[in-house]
């Protein structure tokens, strides 16, 4: 039917250009879009459209509206109108008034859940209920999907291109390649989502960038259904583009195919074009500039404005992924090298990134009045001494021997005396202030504590001082009253060392104003300098290597690079401007939009590839446009930047032939080096290079979309598949275990096996505070190198440990605290390597511990300690090999795996469904391999085999035959749970050990509830999944937890209290008997929980058991540690059910409430420890620094889970602030040696992390 069907003309297409921020400014996508659509405009005219989402808020301000001229395109729209679809067509009020297309997606609400239907039935994509800005880009997608098929079924003759910028716009893709509509497809995108988000966990994101499980990865983090998404646009566009090769080779990793090419980010150059005048403006803004430095430094100003540099970073508060880290760092070290080599030069570093404030700082406002009442009043002066200078040689007669005049007499007293009490205002006692602001939390700002760390405080001797001005830029700020652009040409260096930045336009600014920058191969205006001119350096453009270099290796770059700058004499620098400045034609769309053209000229000849004859090809096309690209060479040395042979950019469209024939006359080769390098550093035996850019084969228009799931690689994606090696690579790198549901949770909340060895530890002195701290900080020396030897990091781990524990067992415990502790949370696969080192570290503590026992014997120390020892390490190999397989899936079975029970494909495999009799077979055949002795022993199996069975139960029998085997197991963990923690518990209190036997049971059983807790989950989703709600009901109904039926009351709220009577959850007017739950079926899950949490009463009676029978550990010592376990277990629950949908009458308001209190008793039970006299003494040091310790740790990270940070006393009823109370007591223990122990290392073991 295609080849019947008449041919469009490719000659004079129409283009319509979707995205999400047309006409609404959100993000740096409304410049790419704004400042491209001129040139757009010019190449098309009327038959270029943009089509965006209406914002009623600013379209106003930005459209101006008209009837639509083309009839075609009017039929269209009243067609839709008539429907109920609301729209405004008219003109966008920017250069050129490009035609605009804005459609309100509040118009169509009502058909969102026939779209999300639809959507799940085309391509198995799932779209949560509540994510607002998923469903304003379900809507979105499927208008402009209609209005395209509507448009291309009356417009038969002209070609109709499709482009799609980002995620937000590209859902439309998948929609017309399934429903065949005839238009040809773009997709752009910026960045990619899983990118940002993985960046943003501070994970180790392009040495691992081929091993990470997308699925899992996208799911963990909850944007699964946006990931899916953009991968379906991605593989459905006839030609998929990137805005750099950094993001070239994110996207074919994460998103798993290859881009065709590179389409970089221009700018308007006209707008910040200002020829030989740009100088002027410099001095003009620099001056401004000098002002408020002379204000900022009043009583300290002593340097020499005109020996003074400006350097600056800027953009939004990402402190990782813009390299604030990196910056500041490199200043110090810069700091350091202009006092060692005595220059005079001192630089003023500005970071400009908006951040949370109060208001101005009072030394700010104050700097900038006490200087201006100075100026006014030298100007005063000045113009008093000019009326006496004046009369004074207007009366002069020339008489012979006298002076013409004495100065003595030009200043009066009157004027003497007001500049004395200027002069004195001037005067502080302290240093000039780092920060412009007031911040709300400056205490846990990292670029306030990293500039505390490396001591840059602005002090008279540093050559650097430091400005952090948390507020973008505008000309009423009444402290520094400039405007960006006016800022930026007045400054001499802008310094942008990101780590995650797609293109970066603060660099490219800086380039069309004539400001050199320093950037890195990690951000795509980098790669597109490197790649674009040889020696940068000498045309401003500083290039850090963040890619093949270690962490200290780039640092001392960016620190050379900034002292090198500031060693340039005046002249140098104003020839280094001129340079840079006429980089621009380099950034200007007038160039780069010919790329735009070619990807354009790309999706029509695949498109229609019998359009087009033999001879018109890519390269003819643009014979009439291709220009040659090199500049005139500039009068200084050196020579004019050098291109690529024959091309305008590497990588573009037009080598996509020369490629493909294998041309000599490529301009890619060398960039291949680049990708060469980047695919070595993965594995060696991969089945295949990175080869880009990939010529993919012409696509037919007729083809099905296929598999749209995560799942499966939709269209001709064929993934590539990991050898064994890979995986096993993976594993190690990536096998960081929290232990939190998704594996998203704080990593040292449920190291129970670390934690619970290390207060086992003796005071620690003097001379071993000093050990540890020099072996970690060799450690931390070490650390760069590290990152290049990932498979050797856990030898050379233990080696450290070793070391460190040749003086005393107490080095090992304060190194495994700080593994315990996750200070070093960017480096998984280091982490692993200390985590295992500390398993030996904890054993050899037990020994030590065991072995300067007093009142032993032999026999029972070693039978005691081997059972403590043996239950811990089991355990923690199974937990850690239960975790490394569950966590390869979402915990509540996930979005990828409803998916894959829909579309009956999994991720390289097949899912076969099983029959009645295979279903029971393999039930039972779990039944009996369940090992009720490992359960006494506190191990469980994993979880993977109950979400098999419960994706292949198909019927209300299947499922209440899981439901029967989930209670037998929760009734057998509960009942041998109990009884084997108390029976070894009283074991182990007999020989004097009852902190490690409480913590030990603790462990056990918090694991086991936690398991019983998940395995009703999976339940329960494979009943919602499978039988819908009403089954669902029935089979919870008629069902057992806990012993007892779900009564009706259940359902509406009323829940067991602690003292056996009744009790509402939230709704104390008595009106929750009359109101039905919105979620009721999550009432008896919820319902069991609390229960659960119920049975833990047991705990309190065994610390009371614990403490009476041994006297060497009172109360006062085990009670802290008692509270902090049970707020654990409570936090852990918490985490189960967190991602359940609540409401006022839901259990869970119980759980919350009664992890407050114990939060609260945590508090307490610290002051009364550290502040009363009478157990001062029977707690030594070191252990109140351990118990201070634990119940911080347990604090914050309930507070980070809770999102509040008062708490009422359950005593008195008043707010306490356990936070700040704890930070309060523990300054006050052992101030002067515990505290130096933090102070010396922290910030070490901090500034690395950071970094």
């Amino acid at each position: 039917m295609a080849s019947s069907a008449p041919k469009r003309d490719v000659h004079n297409p129409l283009l319509f250009e979707a995205a999400w921020e047309v006409a609404n400014k959100v993000g740096g996508i409304y410049t790419v879009i704004k400042t491209k659509a001129p040139v757009t405009h010019q190449e098309y005219g009327d038959r270029y459209t943009l089509i965006g989402p209406l914002s009623y808020k600013t379209a106003p301000m930005e459209v101006e509206a008209l009837e639509p001229e083309d009839p075609l395109l009017k039929q269209t729209l009243d067609s839709m109108r008539d429907a109920g679809v609301k729209f405004l067509y008219g003109r966008w009020l920017i250069e050129r008034a490009p035609r605009v297309l804005l459609f309100d997606t509040s118009s169509m609400y009502h058909r969102m859940d026939e779209w999300k239907g639809d959507l799940w039935n085309l391509a198995s994509i799932p779209t949560p209920q509540h994510d607002h800005e998923t469903n304003e880009t379900l809507v979105f997608g499927y208008l402009v999907a209609w209005f395209l098929g509507e448009f291309s079924s009356r417009e038969r003759k002209r070609a109709i291109i499709a482009h799609f910028h980002e995620w937000q716009a590209g859902l439309a893709i998948p929609l017309c390649r399934k429903r065949h509509i005839d238009v040809t497809t773009i997709f752009t995108t910026h960045a990619t989502l899983l990118g940002r988000y993985l960046c943003a966990g501070s994970v180790d994101f392009y040495n691992n960038l081929q091993y990470f499980d997308v699925d899992h990865e996208a799911g963990k983090r909850g944007i699964y259904h946006r990931y899916c998404v953009e991968r379906a646009a991605a593989h459905c566009a006839d030609v998929f583009t990137t805005v750099s090769h950094i993001t070239a080779y994110e996207s074919e990793h994460l998103l798993k195919r290859k881009p065709d090419g590179v389409l970089p980010n221009g700018l308007n150059v006209v707008k910040f074009s200002a020829m030989h005048e740009f100088q002027n403006l410099h001095a003009v803004s620099k001056a401004k500039i000098n002002e408020f430095v002379k204000g900022h430094f009043y009583g300290h100003y002593d340097f020499d404005l005109d020996n003074t540099l400006y350097f600056f970073t800027a953009g939004r508060y990402e402190y990782r992924n813009k390299g604030v880290d990196m910056f500041i760092e490199s200043l110090a070290r810069l700091n350091y090298k202009l006092q060692k080599s005595g220059s005079k030069t001192t630089v003023v570093a500005f970071i400009i990134m908006p951040a949370a404030t109060n208001s101005y700082t009072i030394e700010a406002l104050k700097g900038q009045a006490v200087t201006k009442q100075l100026r006014d009043t030298v100007e005063q002066i000045q113009a008093r001494v000019g009326e006496r200078l004046f009369e004074k040689m207007a009366r002069y007669q020339g008489e012979s021997g006298s002076d013409v005049i004495d100065p003595a007499t030009l200043l009066s007293d009157a004027d003497k005396i007001a500049l004395k009490k200027r002069i004195f205002a001037l005067k502080r006692n302290s240093l000039p202030p780092v920060v412009t602001h007031n911040m709300q939390d400056d205490d846990n700002d990292p670029i306030l504590n990293q500039i505390r760390r490396v001591q840059l405080f602005n002090r008279t001797s540093d050559r650097v001082k430091v400005i952090f001005h948390p507020e973008f830029l505008n000309a009423n700020n009444p402290i520094l009253g400039l405007d960006y652009e006016e800022f930026v040409r007045g400054c001499h260096l802008g310094v942008f060392p990101s780590y995650y930045e797609p293109w970066g336009y603060t660099p490219a600014e800086c380039t069309v104003m004539g400001v050199p920058s320093i950037t890195t191969n990690l951000s795509g205006f980098g790669c597109f300098m490197e790649d674009t001119i040889e020696r940068g350096e000498d045309y401003g453009i500083y290039i850090v290597d963040r890619r093949m270099k270690s962490v200290e290796d780039s640092v001392n770059q960016l620190a050379d690079q900034m002292f090198t700058f500031s060693q340039k004499t005046r002249r140098q620098r104003i020839n280094q401007r001129n340079r840079t400045e006429r980089l621009s034609e380099l950034l200007d769309w007038k160039r780069l939009g010919l790329e735009y053209a070619k990807a354009r000229q790309l999706a029509l000849c695949r498109a229609y590839p019998d359009s087009f004859d033999e001879d018109d090809t890519i390269d003819s096309y643009f014979d009439d446009i291709h220009h040659d690209g090199k500049m005139p060479p500039p009068l200084s040395m050196p020579g004019s930047p050098r291109f690529g042979s024959g091309a305008r950019t590497p990588g573009e469209f037009g080598t996509l032939t020369e490629e493909l024939q294998g041309l000599s006359t490529s301009d890619y080769r060398g960039h291949q080096q680049f990708w060469k390098t980047m695919s070595q550093h993965g594995s060696d035996d991969e089945e295949e290079a990175y080869r880009y850019p990939l010529v993919i084969k012409s696509r037919q228009r007729g083809t099905s979309v296929g598999s749209m799931s995560g799942a499966s690689t939709p269209g001709l994606g064929g993934g590539k598949f990991l050898s064994s090696a890979d995986l096993d690579r993976a594993d190690a790198a990536l096998s960081n275990h929290s232990g939190a549901p998704n594996g998203n949770g704080n990593n040292h909340l449920f190291h129970y096996h670390l934690s619970y060895r290390l207060r086992l530890a003796s005071p620690i002195s003097h001379d071993v505070r000093r050990a540890v701290r020099r072996s970690i900080t060799n450690l931390l020396h070490q650390y760069p190198q590290i990152l290049g030897q990932k498979m050797r990091s856990h030898n050379f781990a233990r080696a450290v440990l070793r070391s460190a524990a040749r003086s005393d067992a107490s080095s090992q415990q304060q190194i495994a605290r700080s593994a315990s502790l996750n200070l070093f949370p960017q480096r998984a696969a280091f982490q692993n390597g200390l985590r295992s080192a500390v398993v030996t570290a904890g054993s050899s503590t037990l020994r030590t511990f065991s072995s300067s026992s007093v009142g032993l014997k032999k026999k029972s120390k070693k039978n005691a300690f081997a059972a403590v020892e043996d239950d811990m390490l089991s355990e923690e190999q199974h937990q850690d090999d239960d975790f490394a397989q569950e966590e390869d899936d979402d915990l509540f079975g996930g979005v990828s795996d409803v998916s894959n029970a829909a579309s009956g494909s999994s991720t390289g495999t097949t899912t076969a469904s099983m029959s009645r009799v295979e279903f029971t077979k393999a039930l039972e055949d779990y039944r009996a391999s369940l090992e009720w002795e490992s359960i006494d022993r506190g191990q469980f199996p994993s979880l993977s085999r109950w979400r098999n069975l419960a994706g292949h139960a198909s019927d209300k029998e299947e499922f209440e035959a899981l439901l029967e085997l989930a209670k037998m197991y929760r009734d057998r963990v509960g009942s041998l749970g109990v009884e084997s923690g108390s029976r070894f518990a009283s074991r182990a209190s007999k020989k004097r050990l009852p902190e490690v036997a409480l913590n030990a049971f603790l462990d056990r059983y918090a694991y086991g509830l936690e398991y019983d807790l998940e395995s009703l989950l999976v339940v329960q989703e494979g009943l919602a999944r499978k039988l819908g709600r009403r089954n669902r009901d029935e089979i919870l109904a008629s069902a057992e937890i806990e012993g007892a039926p779900v009564q009706e009351s259940d359902l509406l709220g009323v829940v067991p209290s602690e003292n056996g009577a009744n009790e509402k959850g939230a709704e104390e007017d008595g009106k929750a008997q009359a109101i039905k739950p919105r979620h009721e079926l999550d009432m008896p899950l919820a319902r069991a929980q609390l229960s659960i949490i119920d049975r833990m009463s047991i705990l309190a009676s065994l610390s009371s058991t614990l403490s009476s029978s041994s006297a060497s550990s009172p109360t006062s010592q085990l009670d802290p540690f008692l509270i902090s376990y049970l707020t654990q277990a409570y936090i852990r629950t918490f985490r189960l059910v967190s991602d359940r949908r609540r409401t006022a009458t839901n259990p869970l308001t119980q759980i919350l409430a009664r992890t407050d209190k114990l939060v609260s008793l945590l508090t307490l039970s610290a002051q009364r420890i550290l502040s009363s006299p009478s157990t001062a003494s029977a707690v030594s040091p070191a252990q109140r620094s351990a118990i201070l310790g634990r119940n911080l740790s347990t604090t914050l990270s309930y507070v980070a889970i809770r999102g509040q940070d008062k708490f009422k006393d359950p005593l008195s009823g008043q707010k306490l602030d356990p936070v700040r109370t704890l930070y309060r007591f523990m300054d006050r223990v052992d101030r002067e040696k515990s505290n130096a122990l933090v102070r010396k290392v922290e910030p070490l073991l901090q500034t690395y992390s950071s970094l």
